[in-house]
């Protein structure tokens, strides 16, 4: 008896859920599945975690949800009747079904929620990390405000990226190439203008909204940087009033800036700024013993110190003027200027069987000047709550970089003569348009964009070489050398795509048609 009671127990209790009626009489149907998408209103962004409740209207203590995916995908299964159906995450205003009668698998589709100022100003953010989404032609890394950030520049942060590398010196490489193209919000700008990144150094890493490492660019991107193309989307203030931050850094050898970011938002315009200083001081010294069984000389040693200063600043003032709650037009002008010192002093010995033979001293003094301006016009319309999006960019970029480089070259053994003095001068200034416009259609799961982007890019190079003449102790110009060159990009390219997913595997089909004119002419002055 005490064997077969388990056993009438199951089978009552399959007895009652078989034969269990809901209130009002009604014997219960299969269950029905609630699916759909929930996404941010602004920028379309999935929002993971987010809530689904139903409640049932006739019986309110039988509630049942779910919550969203990594895609902002939901999936609840449940009983066919009448719900109140809300969709909620925290900080974003509730979305709410109210009496809905559900008798069979319905598809909400994508759910747009917006964000609850009033309930925004009452939350208090305690942490946050870095997350990664895994597209078909790119990586995205949504900077944290972790520690490692906190007081951090853009430059520190791209150092917490994986495969992407930032030498003391500024420069970006991506998977330890250094040919890499750099946008900002997707497009150039003069924050990384003439290959230079020393702006993004005085920008602070809790400026940046998230990183997007494009290994294999799709067919929106140019043809250019064979490792590849890291766009840096930075943050736009959401939040209504006046908002603002200041950055300080402080190191040794002397490394010192300072940041500041301000936001004025109203519902009809938003007015931001940035500006920053740096100034960095950084000495080293290297040092090269080598030895050889063959050749002139058995040994030679090196020993070289080096003196580097970096100075630098930059603003970027912007307003965007909303049209209507799914467009607004943004205009803003961006100014750097920046100035650099290198000197290094280089001993170079020689020995024959361990004896010194010979020795030089030489020494490089080497500065620039670089100046670089941006106006940028963007036009951005969210045609309908689906994600369907229409956007035009206009900019034009000027920017002019001076240098100036000194080398002198003695012997200092075993006479002490000058062999070479040259003095070098570069100047290079640059103009480019641009202009852009992307539309993006979603269809469910899938989605079509086209576009077209021109740019028109015109560089002029000044270079002249002067040598001292030691017969007349004069400088003479090295007509050899001496030339100027400019150098025209001119593109013109449309693009189409098409991506697509069925289950678990994805797949992305792309067209581009580019026009490049490429045309260089090199005058000699004399």
């Amino acid at each position: 008896m005490r064997q077969l009671y388990p056993l009438l127990l199951l089978l009552t209790l399959s007895f009652n859920y078989i034969y269990s009626q809901r209130p009002g009489g009604e014997r219960e149907r299969g269950p029905i599945i609630i699916s759909g998408k929930v996404v941010d209103k602004d920028d379309n962004l999935p929002l993971e975690y987010a809530t689904l409740v139903l409640q049932s209207v006739n019986n309110p203590d039988k509630i049942t949800g779910g919550i969203t995916d990594i895609d902002g995908n939901f999936q609840v299964e449940t009983t066919p009747g009448k719900y109140n159906i809300s969709i909620e995450y925290i900080s974003y205003k509730t979305y709410k079904l109210t009496n809905q009668t559900l008798t069979e698998s319905t598809d909400l589709g994508t759910v747009k929620l917006a964000l609850d100022v009033a309930q925004l100003e009452a939350v208090e953010v305690v942490g946050e990390k870095t997350t990664v989404e895994v597209r078909l032609d790119k990586k995205i890394y949504n900077i944290g405000k972790d520690l490692t950030n906190s007081g951090a520049t853009i430059t520190d942060a791209l150092n917490n990226v994986p495969s992407v590398d930032v030498d003391v010196e500024g420069a970006i490489s991506l998977r330890g190439n250094e040919n890499v193209r750099i946008l900002i919000n997707g497009k150039p700008s003069a924050l990384a203008g003439f290959g230079s990144t020393d702006a993004l150094t005085q920008l602070p890493a809790d400026a940046i909204e998230k990183v997007e490492v494009i290994t294999s660019p799709s067919a929106r991107y140019d043809a250019e940087g064979t490792a590849g193309i890291l766009n840096i989307v930075l943050k736009k203030e959401k939040t209504l009033g006046f908002n603002g931050s200041v950055n300080t850094t402080i190191g040794y050898p002397v490394n010192s800036g300072i940041s500041v970011n301000a936001n004025l938002r109203t519902d009809k315009f938003n007015l931001f700024n940035t500006t920053g200083y740096n100034y960095r001081d950084a000495p080293g010294n290297a040092f090269y013993d080598n030895t050889y069984t063959s050749g002139s000389y058995d040994r030679i040693i090196e020993d070289r110190d080096y003196f580097r200063l970096r100075k630098g600043f930059n603003t970027n003032l912007g307003l965007e003027y909303f049209i209507t709650e799914e467009s607004s037009i943004t205009g803003s002008v961006f100014y750097r200027t920046s100035k650099s010192e290198d000197e290094t002093e280089n001993t170079n010995q020689r020995f024959i069987n361990s004896t010194l033979d010979s020795e030089t001293f030489r020494t490089e003094d080497e500065g620039e000047d670089d100046e670089n301006y941006q106006f940028s016009l963007n036009y951005i319309n969210n045609l309908d709550d689906d994600g369907q999006k229409l956007t035009v960019d206009a900019q034009y970029s000027n920017g002019v970089e001076d240098k100036t480089n000194i080398i002198q070259e003695n012997n200092t053994l075993p006479n002490d003569n000058l062999i070479v003095l040259e003095n070098v001068f570069e100047k290079e200034t640059q103009n480019e348009y641009l202009i852009q416009a992307d539309y993006v259609l979603p269809m469910g799961d899938a989605q079509f964009e086209a576009g077209y982007r021109g740019t028109f890019e015109k560089t002029e190079t000044d270079y002249r070489l002067d040598s001292l003449n030691q017969t007349t102790g004069l400088f003479d110009i090295n007509q050899d050398l001496t030339n100027l060159f400019a150098y025209t990009e001119n593109v013109n390219a449309v693009y189409t795509q098409y991506g697509n997913k069925y289950g678990k595997f994805s797949f992305l089909l792309g067209l581009r048609l580019e026009n490049t004119q490429l045309k260089g002419e090199l005058t000699s002055l004399y």
